[in-house]
This record gives structure tokens, sequence and C-alpha cells, in this order.
């Protein structure tokens, strides 16, 4: 009973402070967002133009009446076109609207996938989501981060059975956002070969899908010149300052502490070989860790395998914090469970509530005292870096009933 009244009081909580807020957004922004964007990218495609032109970008919203103000530059890859198709042949509020719904059901598939894995009760789940801020500004921006977090649940339950789904679904997730690559290493080191070669099988389709829709020159200048200008800082066509823009990556934390938060800085080469080396050691400790040999946990090894998706991205917004549900439900499951003694549990919590806690929050005690922007405006990175090392702490502890390479179930 008590079970009961928790879920239901947490389904509440989640309509009232994350679902209703995005419905708000959503409906303030009918032609804004990162949407907007990826309606006018199929739609310049269709029209035979490069999406990856911000000119030509903004003919399709133009064309509809709308004013083109804001709309970003498209610096996904080809195939991540492939969802919007049939959103590109209604109007954009209309679409809007449709792929907010899209997301209440693609979280409601990562709650049941993240439950049934991890092996968690549907509270501690809805625990993770209830209250987590980054889902507001994942509505506003008619972002596909919970697409891309649902494609790796399916990528890591796929590969569990020793399928080749798995990296089909790896594939899909990397062609829409590049940062599930890192689950390609981790099928080697695990050996679900048949889930690597389906990886292999799953890219070369998308691509010749998405080459049929664009043209493989569209193809070739995203992967010769968007990529490598996105990787150094460069936000399509505009050199955006990648310290005022509080994002949560290692590339800007490294900024701040090597070359300061002076205004217009650029990550120089000492920031950027920083950022990378960090992102390959957290990446690494994972990998050594997800070793057969270890017997380690693999939703704590997914959890830490996550964290370094959002962190290792030059530019990580509060919406790409959406991707860190996994880890904070499974540092929520290992407190719930006692797996992770006090101090962990401490860690684990206090993660999760500085993810929670709006952005802007972070940000006014450097108004009144400047030296703390550095501190405040880092907070979410550090967590983050909490979160990783609550992951693997989860993967390797001792005890539970279960196996070594299986989570144990919450207490009743």
């Amino acid at each position: 009973m008590r079970e009961r009244l928790l879920t239901a009081t947490l389904l509440l909580l989640y309509v009232v402070g994350i679902a209703v807020p995005s419905a708000r957004e959503v409906a303030l922004r009918p032609h804004g967002g990162d949407l907007a964007s990826f309606w006018c990218a199929v739609r310049t495609s269709l029209a035979g133009q490069d999406p990856y032109d911000l000119a030509a970008l903004q003919a399709p919203i133009q064309a509809a009446g709308m004013e083109a103000k804001g709309v970003e530059a498209f610096l996904y890859p080809p195939p991540a076109l492939l969802w919007f198709l049939g959103l590109a042949m209604v109007d954009l509020p209309t679409a809007r609207w449709l792929w907010f719904g899209a997301n209440l059901g693609l979280l409601a598939g990562v709650v049941v996938l993240l439950r049934s894995w991890i092996g968690a009760r549907l509270s501690t789940v809805l625990m993770a989501a209830a209250l987590f801020t980054p889902l507001i500004d994942h509505a506003r921006m008619g972002q596909v981060n919970l697409l891309v977090l649902l494609l790796v649940l399916l990528a890591l339950r796929g590969a569990d059975a020793g399928r080749g789904l798995g990296g089909l679904a790896v594939a899909a997730g990397f062609l829409t956002k590049l940062t599930p690559a890192i689950l390609v290493p981790w099928l080697l080191v695990r050996r679900r070969w048949q889930a690597a070669a389906g990886f292999g099988i799953g890219a070369l389709v998308l691509s010749l899908a998405a080459a049929a829709l664009a043209g493989p020159s569209t193809s070739w200048r995203f992967w010769t010149e968007v990529l490598p200008g996105f990787s150094r800082g460069h936000y399509g066509e505009n050199a955006y300052d990648i310290v005022a823009f509080r994002g949560h990556s290692l590339l800007r934390l490294a900024v701040l502490l090597i070359q300061g938060t002076g205004p217009g800085t650029e990550p120089n080469l000492a920031a950027r070989v920083a950022a990378n080396v960090v992102a390959l050691a957290l990446l690494c400790g994972a990998l050594w860790l997800a070793r057969p040999a270890r017997g380690a946990r693999e939703p704590g090894i997914a959890a830490a395998l996550c964290v370094v998706m959002i962190v290792s991205a030059p530019f990580a917004w509060e919406h790409h914090l959406v991707l860190a549900l996994l880890p904070v439900a499974v540092a929520l499951h290992g407190a719930r469970t006692g797996l992770l003694d006090r101090r962990w549990r401490a860690l684990a919590v206090g993660a999760t509530v500085v993810l929670a806690i709006p952005a802007g929050w972070w940000e006014k005690p450097a108004w009144l005292f400047p030296e703390l922007f550095a501190p405040c405006t880092s907070a979410k990175t550090l967590a983050l870096l909490g979160l990783w090392a609550v992951g693997l702490r989860y993967a390797t502890v001792t005890g539970g009933s279960r196996p070594a390479g299986a989570a144990p179930r919450d207490k009743e």
C-alpha cells in the first residue's frame, strides 16, 4: 500500500512539476526550438538543397509565412532527418505538439525499460523523472535526447540477449546524435559480436537511406566540415562563447580551468586536449571494469558510459542531461537497496539533486559574487562526474542477492 501511494504521488509530481510546465513551453514557442531546425532541414533536403546551409534552412519557415529568426543551424548526421519525415508533412506548430506527444510516449518507454533492466521498483524510476527539470528544457527545445536514451536502452537490452538488434539500436542512436558511438567499444569489450555486426549493417543501411533523401554530398559535408568545426567549439556558422553559454561539458570545464572566464573565450589547444584526455580516461575506466572477467553489474557500467556521452560533447546543454536519467535511476536504486553505503548514497542523492535543480538557479550566486561564476555554473558537470563514480561503484561493489553481473531488486 505504501509503495502504491508513493508511486501515485510521484506520478502527480511529474504531471504538475514537469508535464504541465513542458506543455506550457511548447505553447509559448510554437515555431521555436531545435525541432524547427529538424523540420526545416527535412523540407530543405526534399527541395534538393543543403540542410547544412543556414541560408537555405530559413527558406521553408519563410515560405510558411513564419518568422525565421531563431532557427538554429542543423548540426546532426543526415540519418537524423529520417525520424522527422512524417512531421515535415504538417505545419510546424502541429509538428511541435506531435513531437511533444511522442516524447511523452518515449519517456514512458524509457521508464518501463529502466525498471525491467535495472530490476528496480517503478517508484524508483519515477523518482528519477518526477522532478527532473532538464525534461522541461528538452520539451522547450523539441529535442531528440529521449529518443536517443530509448535507443541506448534497447541497445543494452538487445546486446544482453546476444542479438544483433542491439547493434542496430546503437547505429540508430549514433546516426541521430553521435555520442552513442561510445557503446561500440563496449560491445567489443563485452564480446557481443552479433551486436557489433548489427551496428555495422545498421549504420550502412541508415547512411544509404539518408543519402537517398539528402544526397551523398550532404553526408560528405557533414563528416568533413560540419563535425570537425563542431568539435572545435563552433556551433554551425556561429562561434559561440562556450563559457557564457553555461553548458555541462568537459570542454567548458577545461576552458574555465585553463583559460579563465573572459568574454568571447574560444577553446585553445590545451583545453581541447585536456577535455579529450579526461573523456578518454573516463571511457577507459568504464570499459576496463566492463570486461567479462570482472563480473560487473552492467547497469552501473551503462550509467558511467551515459555520463561520458554527455560530458564528452563540446556543447552539453541542459536538455542533454535527459540522458542522465539512466545513471540517476541506477544511483537511486543503489541507494534504496542499500547496495551503496552511506558515503556513496550521499554522493548519489547529492548529484541527483544538483542535476534536478534548474540550471538558472546555479547562476544566481554569481550575480552577487562573480568569483563564484566558475564553480556555480560547473556544478552540474561535477555532479555528472560524481554519477560516473557512483555508477562504477554500483557495478563493482559486493553484496546483494543476485550475481555480480545483475542488478539487485529493491528491498521489500
